[in-house]
């Protein structure tokens, strides 16, 4: 997905990626980030990707070799967007904010991490009937991505009109 043309990209496909970032740690998650690093980054300072092939093994197995090798490639280490690059995409962080908070322990642990000002401690209990006004994406984003639309705003309260 990462090397998807910008101008192609569609929300569900950066609300996926969100979604997977709102999850436990591992591979997916890594390379997730790498990807909306490389979609949501200036294009100029991305650069033109590509998949080169494996190096030959020297002592190794292949197995050990061609698995760095797929790492490097599916999740390198990123440099960090600007908050404003996310800031655009709100509705996208949101729902998968919310589908996470509705999701696994684990991904609810994640999107609970995230639901604050970067340097601030993490809050034990959110509310996840309420959209957060602010997140800390990191290691994604370098410092607070505020969310556009109605920060704290609850969900589902509206009053059902009488029949």
């Amino acid at each position: 997905i990462g090397q998807v043309d910008r101008s192609r990209l569609r929300d569900d496909s950066l609300e996926a990626l969100f979604g997977l970032y709102f999850g436990p740690g591992g591979l997916p998650r890594d390379a997730a980030i790498a990807s909306l690093q490389r979609l949501l980054a200036d294009p100029k300072a991305v650069g033109p990707g590509g998949v080169g092939v494996p190096p030959l093994p020297r002592q190794r197995n292949w197995d050990t070799v061609v698995e760095r090798w797929l790492v490097d490639h599916l999740a390198p280490d990123v440099e960090a967007v600007e908050p404003s690059a996310v800031e655009g995409r709100s509705e996208q962080v949101l729902a998968a904010w919310r589908h996470s908070m509705a999701g696994t322990r684990a991904e609810m642990n994640a999107a609970s991490r995230a639901a604050r000002s970067c340097g601030e401690e993490p809050v034990e209990d959110v509310d996840a009937s309420r959209d957060p006004g602010r997140m800390c994406l990191e290691p994604l984003v370098a410092g607070t991505v505020e969310l556009k639309g109605s920060p704290g705003k609850k969900r589902g309260t509206a009053k059902k009109k009488p029949r």
